[in-house]
């Protein structure tokens, strides 16, 4: 990045930004700050396995955004499909398979704007979440 410093603003960040891909998880709010974490990673496992993210691509930086509950989680989801974004959705067997978690395929720059909404998981999700 070094032969870059001349660039400025909005072009550079564009410019070293182009192919950078950022893989959204969302999930649950009501949920403990410990099965916050845990359902995210399932998420994002489902994710793997399933082969949305081409081995040969750089890794791509997580973003974790939460939801107030299942319903929201089925409508955001809805959303993305209406969006044509491929995700995986995690269901919770000792929440009566209840939907807790969606993790996305990797998303480009152009597609990130559907993610804005969206507040990221913070720390008092973590140490206040449901019980």
């Amino acid at each position: 990045y070094n032969s870059l410093k001349f660039l400025k603003g909005e072009f550079m960040k564009e410019f070293l930004y182009i192919d950078k891909s950022y893989i959204y998880a969302i999930v649950r709010k009501d949920l403990s700050g410990p099965a916050i974490c845990v359902q995210t990673a399932h998420a994002t496992i489902e994710v793997a396995r399933a082969n949305l993210i081409d081995p040969k691509s750089d890794h791509p930086s997580l973003i974790v955004c939460g939801v107030k509950n299942e319903k929201e989680l089925i409508s955001f989801s809805q959303e993305l499909l209406s969006k044509n974004i491929r995700f995986k959705s995690f269901y919770e067997a000792d929440l009566n398979n209840e939907l807790t978690a969606i993790a996305t395929e990797p998303v480009l720059q152009e597609n990130r704007k559907h993610f804005k909404k969206l507040p990221l998981i913070n720390q008092k999700d973590l140490l206040g979440g449901a019980k």
